[in-house]
């Protein structure tokens, strides 16, 4: 019976990894984008500030 239930998970992994991934690499590249947004706006503000 653990067998089939480790044969069960596994192809379960096997099966849903591709969809993590994807998944994954979208999230990383929304942080990429909200990051260099917000490096923009930090450059922004400080030269403001240098410029007061």
């Amino acid at each position: 019976m653990e067998e089939n239930n480790y044969s069960s998970y596994n192809n379960r992994i096997q099966r849903e990894a591709p969809q993590l991934a994807t998944s994954l690499k979208e999230m990383k590249d929304g942080i990429d984008v909200v990051r260099r947004k917000v490096q923009a706006l930090t450059a922004k503000v400080v030269l403001l500030l240098l410029c007061s």
